[in-house]
């Protein structure tokens, strides 16, 4: 059913009637708007909108009962309807005899406006997409945009006299967004049709050919790490929406943007033009071009400095949506975690997201590698290009650089560093009013206005459930085992046979995503019922991860000796007198085993806070006596140094 002008339809200008269906429902009477409290019953409101959407503006009396009243006998729908009018004339009736002429039944039809004088804002929408997909001009398309507010009356979302015409604008509303971003591409403003597609995709997650431009448009912009993004984006909705995987022409654009083949392009005459006035072509500034040069990495359009990532990004939808919130509220935000709990590639996942909202970009700190306090605010110099001065302070340089820009610099890594890193952050903070900063660390920096959020581990299955395989492969660390180990053996998959398998290794690891794809890597000389029959020997079993990363994240026991020889030497005592506890332990049993050789009972409780800060006890206080807790992960290395 498609919402088009009808009989009563009017220009904008000579209508005495206004109706607004699109993003809530309200009513002009000669200019004067019905408020809410004039709908006393809630079908007189719903008798308006059922014939506001209605082509011919009239229906029969029975019809109208039909759609309003369908489970009421034929005499009570009657009356319903005749006492609905009442209330919906009286609402109207803000001019003399205006409910009347408004809603007017004769012979059994029931008509809103059979004289003229009514505007209907979904008709004004349905019409000017249409004229502007014949003219096939860019005016057409951003004045057909303007008369878009929202779903057709959202508040009515469950009617099912509301379902078809709400099905027709939203498809309207997505022809007109894909045309409109195919218009500004051609017109050179790249950066507003690049907005367009993501307000497209926000609608309608799965339009291959709408990710697959956007895809294109970054690459190039030169922003292939984005386009490449944008290819696991559509990879997870298609899985999430369809069950399917990516077309072929899908993978091919991957391809070519993986490999290069998509270069960025000259700006067009029409683009130069645009960028030389400081607008688009029909549309704001672009947004993120700053007026002032920023440093040598803001070299053409780039405005981040984040490294490509070439293996996909399973799950984390809820962390990256909390991650966005309180960058929003808060200026400093932390993300904890124990060691392969996942922190650096969710941390650049969203700071990659967030590119769009800062406008002088979103810049890496990389710190694994430093062994010094002093050498913190030299790399963060380094990013911004910011050389050493007499007289001046490293700090107070990059403070002046930094000034009033508005930018998020992501802290990678900073628990070996923890007292520099907070130092620095809190400088920056209070010299630089539009900062915002995001570290990782397995302890949180402890600086005025930080927000700590705790980076959760993978959701794994129950080991002991019968679960098949279609009920296995979408959760996320089932996901990640066998896309990893995909790349690893191309024909691996999951099947009947291997999937218990799979869901002993996932929960065991406790779903941290480095000690899973560490375990994906062994699939090329192991079935996957060895590795998880192992995993008791986990630290001799998860070795041989990537020879580029950090030696450090190679293996799983490398990654918690790196947590481990942080600690004090009463924490590692702590730590390893908790490994005895299968499943955590009550305050009191802790505070007797974990006492002894130079730790007293009264410093246990501190000793475990400080344990539980840096990510590698947790405090699980669901049950009436609060216990604390190791991933077992962490027990089986606690044990091991036991």
């Amino acid at each position: 059913m498609s919402i088009s002008t009808g009989p009563g339809g009017s220009d904008l200008a000579e209508s005495s009637v206004r109706i607004r269906l699109l993003g809530g429902f309200d009513v002009e009477v000669d200019g004067e708007l019905i408020p809410a409290s004039a709908w006393r019953l809630r079908k007189a409101s719903e008798l308006v909108k059922v014939l506001a959407i209605t082509p011919s503006h009239r229906l029969q009396r029975e019809q109208i009962m039909e759609q309003l009243w369908p489970d009421r006998p034929a005499d009570a729908a009657l009356n319903n309807l005749h006492q609905a009018l009442r209330v919906a004339r009286t609402a109207l009736s803000v001019t003399d005899g205006a409910g009347q002429r408004i809603l007017v039944l004769r012979e059994g039809v029931l008509s809103l406006c059979p004289t003229g004088g009514l505007w209907v804002d979904a008709e004004a929408f349905a019409s000017a997409v249409r004229e502007a997909s014949v003219a096939s001009r860019l005016a057409g398309h951003l004045a057909a945009r303007e008369l878009y507010r929202g779903e057709l009356l959202p508040d009515d979302r469950y009617a099912d006299w509301a379902e078809a015409p709400r099905e027709a604008v939203a498809q309207d509303h997505l022809t007109l967004l894909s045309q409109l971003a195919r218009l500004l591409e051609h017109e050179g403003n790249r950066e507003a049709a690049m907005e367009t597609l993501r307000e497209l995709l926000q609608h309608d997650h799965a339009d291959e050919s709408a990710h697959r431009s956007l895809m294109r448009l970054y690459a190039l912009d030169d922003q292939r790490r984005m386009a490449l993004r944008q290819y696991e984006r559509l990879r997870a909705a298609l899985t999430r929406e369809l069950e399917v995987e990516p077309s072929d022409e899908s993978r091919q654009l991957y391809r070519e943007i993986l490999e290069g083949r998509i270069r960025p392009a000259a700006p067009t005459i029409a683009e130069g033009a645009a960028t030389s006035r400081g607008v688009g072509l029909d549309s704001p500034p672009v947004l993120g071009e700053s007026s002032r040069p920023f440093g040598h990495r803001m070299v053409g359009r780039r405005r981040d400095n984040l490294p490509v990532q070439l293996s996909s990004f399973v799950g984390r939808e809820r962390e990256m949506r909390e991650i966005e919130r309180l960058l929003a509220s808060s200026r400093a935000v932390t993300l904890t975690g124990p060691g392969g709990a996942g922190k650096t590639r969710l941390a650049i996942e969203a700071a990659a997201s967030q590119i769009s909202a800062y406008q002088d970009g979103v810049w890496l700190v990389e710190l694994a590698a430093l062994s010094e306090p002093a050498l913190v605010v030299q790399a963060i110099a380094d990013v911004f290009d910011v050389r050493e001065q007499e007289a001046v302070s490293l700090v107070e340089l990059v403070i002046r650089h930094v000034d009033d820009r508005r930018l998020l610099l992501l802290l990678d890594n900073c628990e070996h560093l923890v007292e520099a890193c907070a130092s620095a952050a809190q400088a920056l903070l209070t010299g630089c009013p539009n900062l915002r900063i995001m570290t990782t660390s397995r302890q949180s920096l402890r600086i005025p206005g930080e927000v700590v959020f705790r980076v959760p581990s993978l959701p794994v299955p129950d080991p002991d459930g019968l679960m098949d395989v279609a009920e296995l492969a979408p959760i996320d660390s089932v996901r990640l085992f066998v896309e990893r180990a995909q790349a690893i053996v191309p024909t691996f998959s999951l099947t009947a046979r291997n999937a218990g398998a799979v869901a002993r290794l996932c929960h065991h690891l406790d779903g941290l995503p480095g000690a899973i794809e560490l375990a994906a890597s062994r699939v090329a000389g192991l079935p996957v019922t060895a590795i998880a029959d192992r995993l008791d020997d986990r630290f001799r079993l998860l070795v041989g991860g990537s020879r580029t990363a950090l030696s450090r994240q190679q293996t799983l026991k490398a990654t918690l000796d790196w947590s481990y020889n942080l600690l004090t030497e009463p924490q590692q005592r702590v730590l390893r007198a908790l490994s005895v506890f299968v499943g955590g332990a009550p305050l009191q049993a802790v505070e007797i085993v974990c006492s002894g050789a130079g730790v007293g009972s009264s410093e246990v409780l501190h000793l475990l806070g400080e344990l539980v800060d840096q990510s590698l006890v947790t405090l699980d206080d669901a049950d009436a006596e609060p216990r604390y807790r190791l991933l077992e992960t962490v027990r089986e290395y606690g044990r091991e140094q036991l």
